[in-house]
């Protein structure tokens, strides 16, 4: 049920980012999410995008090391309780969040969290969420929300 995202490692260098977008541009990928992170000699790009399998092809073939992950996402009311909201059933039920990141779309008052929990604990930390009253986005969802 969860939405993949594409972790691409991307060089420090000046004009790196420049030339991944290009690539995801010249191939029609439109960017859904993007969460950019420095890392040591290195910079890790966490993107979410309608067609997983292409982009990924795409990446691969122009010499970008690349994994796929799976990422809860949901869609919620923009106000301060909406993050204690859900982040309280996966504690009180002790699944642990890697990371996380926001991203908006264009309707008004509501935003997106996408969250990384450990591989074994995707499935049960959506079954947790969706018995508090969080439904997660799947990636069908990705097009319709976008338009």
């Amino acid at each position: 049920m969860s939405i993949r995202q594409i972790r691409i490692t991307v060089g420090n260098e000046s004009g790196t980012l420049l030339k991944l977008c290009k690539i995801l541009a010249e191939n029609e990928i439109e960017l859904r999410a993007l969460d950019l992170v420095d890392k040591d000699a290195a910079r890790i790009m966490r993107i979410i995008v309608d067609d997983v399998f292409t982009c990924n092809a795409i990446l691969k073939e122009h010499g970008y090391s690349t994994a796929v992950k799976p990422v809860i996402v949901l869609d919620l009311e923009d106000k301060p309780e909406s993050l204690p909201a859900f982040l309280k059933p996966l504690a009180d039920n002790g699944i642990v969040l890697k990371y996380g990141y926001s991203f908006m779309e264009n309707r008004k008052g509501n935003f997106f969290m996408a969250m990384r929990v450990e591989d074994e604990d995707v499935e049960r930390a959506e079954d947790i969420l969706e018995a508090a009253g969080f439904k997660p986005i799947v990636q069908d969802d990705l097009r319709r929300l976008f338009v």
